[in-house]
């Protein structure tokens, strides 16, 4: 009986993960081939129905755009700033998370520290005008590297889902329920009375009091699962029963 249930939990786990990404994937393509098919239209058709499947393949707009919009040095320049800018992340990241290791703490904390020093944090106060032309070279550049920021966090988030068995039971359903209170509802609770200190600098241009005070005290008590579970990853605790009932709560 006890095995019967596990299959269907599994199964079920596996439908959730399946339909996911699929929708991820379906988010990903649909924008992309409606971008691609207004590019291939001559303007009558697109200014016309945008949404209509194009006539033909007017392939002169690739050239069009690339010669009269200098698009070959502008993408060259956006690709090589770019480069620049993740080895400097990366190798901030990697010099930082070695140093931690040889201390024995969590890899991630240097990984975090390395990309404030050697990113646009740190040596900012040192270098405005060179950080400036690293890190804000083109108007986009910050949405460039949001967008590898956020495949990172994506592959992560799998790789901790894949390896972690969360089994909530009663045996470990009271644990899991005092972790969730002392961990989300008192500090939740105890930013009620400090919100205020904080509400003329970000409440933000409508002022609405009530949606400030839940994010506030939402991002009191919000936990970063991707560094904690980077954290017990290269702790090699990662599914085991705390890492589990951390992850779970």
């Amino acid at each position: 009986m006890e095995q019967t249930k596990k299959s269907s939990a599994e199964r079920l786990y596996k439908v959730f993960i399946y339909v996911a990404l699929i929708t991820l994937a379906i988010s990903i393509f649909v924008p992309v081939a409606w971008v691609f098919m207004a590019s291939v239209k001559e303007n009558s058709e697109f200014y016309g129905n945008p949404w209509a499947l194009p006539a033909g393949f007017y392939w002169q707009n690739f050239v069009d755009a690339w010669n009269s919009a200098s698009m070959g040095s502008y993408m060259l320049n956006s690709v090589l700033v770019t480069a620049l800018s993740l080895a400097l992340l990366l190798v901030g990241a990697y010099l930082c998370g070695k140093l931690m290791e040889a201390v024995k703490a969590p890899k991630v904390v240097g990984e975090i520290v390395g990309g404030m020093l050697f990113g646009g944090t740190l040596l900012y106060h040192f270098y405005p005008a060179l950080i400036e032309n690293i890190f804000q070279a083109y108007p986009e550049q910050g949405k460039v590297l949001n967008l590898f920021y956020q495949l990172g966090l994506i592959f992560l988030m799998f790789s901790s889902g894949f390896n972690t068995c969360i089994d909530v039971d009663r045996e470990n359903l009271r644990t899991i329920g005092c972790v969730f209170t002392g961990a989300t509802i008192l500090p939740m609770a105890a930013a009620i009375p400090v919100a205020g200190l904080f509400q003329e600098s970000f409440i933000g241009e409508r002022g609405n009091e009530i949606s400030f005070l839940l994010v506030f005290v939402i991002g009191v008590a919000i936990t970063s699962i991707p560094v904690i579970s980077k954290i017990f990853f290269d702790m090699g605790i990662m599914n085991t029963t705390f890492s589990n009932t951390v992850l779970t709560v």
